[in-house]
């Protein structure tokens, strides 16, 4: 089910990128996701908030999330949603 989600996330964002621009749909991608992170949590009682220590982490990670996906966004407007795929998933092989 999450290889399906992950592969449907391609597609979406390539049809999105037609009627957003790719900061715009960025931030709509991360607003989504910060809702359902923080309802999961709210159920699970768990803390809403990273610890102190980890806070500074925690934003440099945010930081390189966003700008991956801002990055990804402008390529979905140059190629296939199939290919955008590929590349991706293909990387940690290249890389390692």
């Amino acid at each position: 089910v999450s290889t399906l989600l992950w592969g449907l996330s391609f597609v979406g964002v390539r049809v999105a990128v037609e009627s957003f621009r790719p900061v715009a749909l960025v931030g709509l991608r991360l607003a989504i996701a910060c809702v359902v992170l923080f309802a999961a949590l709210a159920l699970r009682r768990g803390a809403l908030r990273p610890a102190r220590a980890d806070l500074r982490r925690t934003l440099l990670l945010g930081a390189i999330l966003g700008t991956h996906l801002v990055l990804q966004t402008l390529a979905m407007r140059q190629t296939t949603a199939i290919r955008a795929g590929w590349f991706v998933a293909f990387m940690p092989v290249v890389i390692s």
